[in-house]
């Protein structure tokens, strides 16, 4: 226990902080004092159950969105604690790892056009005078799957976006996805062959 209690004393000190000081603006805010303490542990039981918690590395980022979380819970509780308690459960989604705000609505594109981002780059300051470009695009005519072949001139070659390709084949978001990891290993393949001992 003593051990434990010298590994973690930083992390219990942000703790009592983070919880009286979120405690105190819960009596300032709220008409009923224990509507705190029932948004508090509805939070905390809610994380607890919907997956593992997340937290900022660093305990001053963390101690003021706290604050301003329950802040802003307390904030709707005056209105109505049950609408409180729904966005309590939500917002305890949210701080889970069951939860990626990455993989909703436009973000989820963003995301994955920057994932090979280097390597288009490349791709699209260089012509086919470049071997590397020029052995990358044999290497994609060559290839039967037709989505590859338009990932790579839409995507790679003219910056569209995911969507734009996702309209066109009819396919899901992953499939689009599937086909930029294509082009990236037909890139890698053709970088490798012309590398060097000296770039080695």
């Amino acid at each position: 226990m003593r051990n434990w209690l010298i590994k973690h004393w930083k992390n219990i000190l942000v703790f009592i902080g983070e919880f009286t000081t979120v405690l105190l603006l819960g009596l300032w805010v709220l008409p009923v004092w224990w509507y705190s303490l029932i948004i508090m542990g509805a939070f905390l039981i809610a994380r607890g159950f919907l997956g593992k918690p997340k937290h900022y590395k660093s305990w001053y980022l963390c101690f003021v969105w706290s604050v301003a979380l329950f802040l802003s819970l307390f904030g709707i509780a005056r209105v109505d604690l049950t609408i409180s308690l729904i966005i309590t459960g939500f917002f305890a989604l949210v701080l889970t790892d069951r939860f990626n705000i990455g993989d909703t609505f436009m973000f989820a594109w963003q995301h994955k056009e920057r994932k090979h981002a280097d390597a288009m780059e490349y791709v699209r300051r260089n012509d086919s005078s470049n071997p590397v470009i020029a052995d990358m695009e044999k290497l994609i005519e060559n290839q039967s799957d037709n989505g590859i072949k338009l990932v790579y001139k839409y995507i790679w070659k003219e910056g569209r976006t995911f969507t734009f390709i996702k309209d066109m084949l009819g396919v899901e978001s992953r499939e689009v996805s599937r086909l930029s990891d294509c082009v990236c290993m037909l890139y890698a393949k053709a970088s490798a062959r012309h590398l060097t001992e000296k770039d080695l």
